[in-house]
C-alpha cells in the first residue's frame, strides 16, 4: 500500500559534501556497480545527517544511538523515525552510505535488481534491509531504515542539492541524479495519488456524530403550559388552512376539538414531516437537508429539535465553541428566555443550512401548551432540491 504522506521538512543547514572516493559506488564507473554488502550504519562515532535530523531506528527510537545534528551538536532523531513511518518500495530517498554524500535513490523491490543483490536477499532481507538503486549510475547497494530520508517537493533545490566542493565530473553526476530523481518523483507522486483516490472513493463520509432524539430535550425546568383554545371548525370538514387555531400557529388539542378525528391541524404532535434527507454538498458548505419528493408550500418540512437551554447557557456554549474553534451552530431561539441547541442532540432539522433566497421558513407553535419550532415551505420544492431557511 502507499504511504499517504511525507513528513520530513527542510532546514538551511550545510549539507554533508564530503568528496567521493574510489570507495564509493557512486563514482563515475564505466560498468554497474553492485554493493551486495551491507552499508556502513551510523552511530554515534561516525553521524548520519538528514533533512530533520539524523535517521535512528524507526522502531524504536529510544532503544537506539541518537546521533548528533551538525548545526547545533545536539542530539536528534529525524521526524520519521520518531513518528514510526518506514520506506516502501519504489519509494523516492536520499540515501547516505558511509561516510559520503546523500544520494538520491529509489527502492527496489529485490526482484528488479541483478543477480548478486537477489542472492544476498536472505541475508539481509530479515534484518529490515532492502536494495535501492542509486539514480545517475547503475549501482545498487542494501540499506535500511537508518541510512535513508524520504524527498520531498523541492528537494532539489533543497539542502542536500547542494553541488559542495565536489570535482566538476562530480557535480555533473549529481545534478543528472538530481534531474533523474526529480521525474521518478513525479511519476511516484502520480501513482500514490491514484491509490490515494481510490480508498477515497470507497469512503462513505458520515456527518459529525450526535444524538438522534424526537422531542425536545429540557436541560433547564419546563415553562408552564399555555391555554389552548377551541376552534370552531365544522365536525363534518374537519380543520383544514382555514382553522382558526392553525393561523394563530395554535395545533388544536386533540380531547377538546370539535372535528374530532377529522382534525388536520396537528402535524408537529404527530410529526406529518416532508421526506427528505441529509447529503453531503458542494463547495465545502459540509452538510445539508435535501428533499426526496416534491414540498408544496406551507408544508411541514421537519419540527426543529434539540436540547432546550436558558439564554445563559447558549452565550456560555457559544464562547465554548467559539475558543474550540468549531464552525457550525445550531442555536435557534424558542423564546425570550429559551434556546434550541441541536448540535449534540437533534433530528434531521439541524442539517437544514441558512440562505439568502430560503425556500422554508421557521414558526413557533403553540402544541398542546409548548412552545416548539417548526421548518415550513414557503415556495415549491422539488424532489432532490436543498432545503434552507433565513
Amino acid at each position: 500500500t502507499a504511504s499517504t504522506t511525507d513528513t520530513a521538512t527542510t532546514t538551511d543547514t550545510a549539507a554533508d559534501v564530503t568528496p567521493l572516493t574510489d570507495a564509493n559506488p557512486l563514482m563515475d564507473t564505466d560498468t554497474p556497480t553492485v554493493m551486495a554488502t551491507p552499508v556502513d550504519t551510523p552511530t554515534a562515532a561516525e553521524p548520519t545527517a538528514s533533512r530533520v535530523g539524523v535517521a535512528g531506528s524507526a522502531a524504536s527510537p529510544a532503544g537506539s544511538t541518537p546521533a548528533s545534528d551538525p548545526s547545533t551538536d545536539e542530539k536528534w532523531y529525524c521526524h520519521d523515525c520518531v513518528g514510526g513511518t518506514k520506506p516502501i518500495v519504489h519509494d523516492i530517498v536520499w540515501a547516505k552510505l558511509g561516510v559520503h554524500r546523500f544520494w538520491p535513490a529509489q527502492i527496489k523491490h529485490v526482484d528488479e535488481c541483478p543477480d548478486v543483490i537477489q542472492n544476498k536477499a536472505d541475508e539481509f532481507s530479515f534484518t529490515g534491509s532492502f536494495p535501492i538503486k542509486f539514480f545517475g549510475e547503475d549501482t545498487y547497494a542494501w540499506m535500511d531504515n537508518s541510512s535513508v530520508v524520504p524527498w520531498v517537493e523541492g528537494d532539489d533545490k533543497g539542502r542536500f542539492a547542494s553541488n559542495g566542493s565536489s570535482s566538476k565530473k562530480q557535480r555533473e553526476q549529481f545534478k543528472a541524479a538530481i534531474a533523474a530523481a526529480v521525474e521518478a518523483y513525479a511519476i511516484r507522486s502520480a501513482e500514490r495519488k491514484a491509490v490515494l483516490d481510490l480508498i477515497r472513493g470507497r469512503v462513505k463520509e458520515t456527518p459529525t456524530a450526535f444524538h438522534r432524539i424526537r422531542a425536545n430535550a429540557y436541560l433547564c425546568p419546563k415553562p408552564p403550559r399555555l391555554e389552548v383554545p377551541e376552534c370552531d371548525c365544522d365536525p363534518e370538514t374537519g380543520c383544514d388552512e382555514n382553522c382558526y387555531n392553525r393561523i394563530c400557529y395554535v395545533e388544536c388539542n386533540p380531547k377538546t376539538c370539535p372535528t374530532g378525528v377529522r382534525c388536520q391541524n396537528n402535524r408537529m404532535r404527530t410529526r406529518k414531516y416532508a421526506n427528505a434527507r441529509e447529503f453531503k454538498t458542494e463547495n465545502n458548505r459540509g452538510w445539508g437537508l435535501a428533499a426526496l419528493d416534491d414540498i408544496a408550500p406551507h408544508d411541514l418540512v421537519v419540527e426543529y429539535v434539540g436540547e432546550i437551554i436558558t439564554a445563559s447557557d447558549c452565550v456560555s456554549r457559544l464562547k465554548q465553541q467559539e475558543k474550540a474553534g468549531t464552525e457550525s451552530f445550531y442555536m435557534l431561539s424558542l423564546d425570550r428566555d429559551l434556546v434550541i441547541d441541536a448540535r449534540l442532540k437533534a433530528n434531521m432539522a439541524r442539517f437544514a443550512n441558512h440562505s439568502c433566497d430560503p425556500n422554508c421558513v421557521t414558526q413557533r407553535w403553540n402544541v398542546n401548551g409548548e412552545m416548539r419550532v417548526g421548518i415550513f415551505a414557503i415556495k415549491p420544492i422539488s424532489k432532490g432540491e436543498e432545503i434552507t431557511f433565513d
